[in-house]
């Protein structure tokens, strides 16, 4: 296999879902082709083949431009908190910085994820001119791919170059419209390679018409790397550190940040009140919740008895949360993509989701997990008593078929796919 020098740029690393995925991403290209670099933003990591750098007066700058950024938007729109105005945009990079800070470093290739402050299509054109190579974007969410929009929820004008944006207000909606065009001019430059981290994403993608490559585009779930420290502990040991009882059955849901709409959490209130105050009183089942997300105390509050909550918790103990769960929650209504997801799947756990992200890509229908349309509370709650039950999804339930679902996220298979379908000639 021949060697490449391989530039990956993102905004995010180790936090959140986006940073995970993004050391997932690295660690994982790195592990196939060791001349590959990462560069970062206000990062004091000092690990192997990673550029970054901590700038205090560039930082301040940059979550000032952000606060500035989200004040202009609460004016400027409707109704659509994720609304951002590029022609307003500050990419925190330029040509000149990259060139200083990756050195004698030749890149063959750019491989860019997270980049909504850091970089524009602009920036990457000059990248790309600059050391010849050649761009594979691998996005984390449909902001390139629309007039501004992080999240359409239930919008559909990216079908129509994102014409009479109805997250603006009507004296500013025509600067979607621009940003659309500016984008597809610049794609049209770039000529890059596409890969999606879900079959929605792509699809998404490909119903914008914002480049005809991404109907060539390669679907590649997130890497999933586990730190072998999460098996060193027995499944009776982790219920006993969350005082859980043997014949307590335990349900997981969380997300980084509850608050947000499209993470459905707010949604799955009602079904946990469905189960709490009817459900599990008449069937006598024992459940624990376990949830993790920003401000999930507060709104778990009226459930505290039920819920064990945390605001956040370390990866490696989100796995082992993952690990003793019998039903794992995704109530996402809208998602690019999931780490989550891959990662329970690859534990061959049980999901519950809704009809977006790597949902359909991951869940075979009665099999592995279910698929919801829409917020069914009375139905959802009747399905997780059912399972919690029989532990199985349905009367019937299909255990010796073949599911190879987990070939899509084998470290085999997506090796396979980065060499012969991503970084080559």
């Amino acid at each position: 296999m021949e060697n490449k020098n391989i530039l990956i740029i993102s905004e995010a690393f180790i936090k959140g879902g986006s940073g995970k995925a993004t050391q997932n991403i690295f660690e994982f290209i790195n592990s196939i082709y060791p001349n590959t670099k990462l560069l970062i933003p206000f990062n004091k990591t000092k690990i192997k083949n990673i550029i970054s750098y901590y700038n205090s007066l560039e930082f301040l700058y940059y979550l000032l431009f952000k606060l500035l950024n989200r004040i202009l938007c609460k004016i400027i729109s409707t109704n659509n908190f994720y609304f951002f105005n590029k022609a307003l945009d500050y990419p925190l990079f330029n040509l000149e910085k990259i060139e200083k800070k990756i050195s004698s470093f030749k890149p063959d290739y750019l491989l860019v994820l997270w980049y909504e402050y850091i970089l524009d299509y602009n920036l990457i054109n000059k990248i790309k001119n600059k050391y010849n190579l050649k761009v594979v974007i691998y996005p984390f969410d449909m902001f390139g791919f629309t007039g501004g929009c992080r999240y359409s929820q239930a919008c559909r004008n990216y079908l129509n170059q994102c014409k009479n944006c109805s997250a603006l207000k009507k004296n500013y909606s025509r600067l979607a419209e621009n940003n659309f065009t500016k984008n597809k001019n610049l794609l049209d430059k770039i000529q890059p390679k596409f890969i999606f981290p879900s079959g929605f994403a792509k699809e998404f993608a490909n119903d914008t018409k914002i480049s005809s490559l991404t109907n060539l585009s390669e679907i590649i779930h997130y890497p999933i790397i586990f730190d072998e420290k999460n098996n060193s502990q027995s499944i009776n040991d982790i219920k006993k550190k969350y005082n859980i009882k043997k014949d307590e059955k335990i349900i997981f849901f969380g997300a980084q940040d509850l608050r947000e709409w499209r993470k459905g959490v707010k949604n799955f209130q009602n079904v946990i009140s469905l189960l709490n105050d009817v459900y599990l009183k008449k069937d006598n089942i024992k459940v624990k919740f376990i949830c993790v997300g920003k401000n999930s105390k507060k709104i778990f509050k009226n459930f505290l008895d039920k819920i064990i909550s945390y605001e956040s918790v370390p990866h490696n103990e989100l796995v082992n949360i993952y690990r003793i769960s019998d039903l794992i929650i995704i109530p996402s209504l809208q998602e690019w993509s999931s780490l989550m997801m891959s990662e329970v799947i690859f534990l061959k756990k049980t999901v519950f989701a809704f009809k977006t992200g790597s949902s359909n890509d991951l869940i075979i229908e009665n099999i592995n997990g279910l698929i919801f349309d829409n917020f069914e509370y009375d139905k959802i709650a009747k399905k997780i008593i059912f399972f919690l039950k029989n532990n199985k999804l349905v009367e019937k339930n299909e255990k010796n078929k073949n599911l190879n679902i987990e070939d899509k996220i084998q470290p085999n298979v997506l090796k396979d796919k980065f060499i012969k379908k991503v970084f080559n000639d």
